[in-house]
């Protein structure tokens, strides 16, 4: 390529990256995983319990949804655990 040539072509852009967002659905599904087989409880169970659908509850577990306040009551009341018991404070 001549001088010429590489004198056109355009500057590369520099990627400015933002830090990633934390991911508030799997950080619960975690959680709701845990205090649930600490429980004893099988997902269809806490399902049950929490007045849920089986799916919903496999949903959140694997991190593909951020709960609602009521749905978050509704299992925290299912497993019997204070709201800091249930957000892990």
């Amino acid at each position: 390529m001549s001088k010429s040539e590489q004198k056109r072509r355009p500057a590369k852009r520099k990627v400015v990256r933002r830090p990633k967002a934390p991911d508030y659905g799997a950080e619960f599904g975690r959680r709701l995983k845990k205090v649930r087989a600490e429980a004893g409880l099988t997902q269809e169970t806490l399902a049950e319990l929490a007045d849920i659908s089986t799916d919903y509850v496999k949903r959140l577990e694997g991190g593909h949804y951020v709960p609602t306040i009521a749905v978050v009551d509704s299992i925290r009341c299912a497993l019997n655990l204070s709201w800091d018991q249930m957000m892990g404070s």
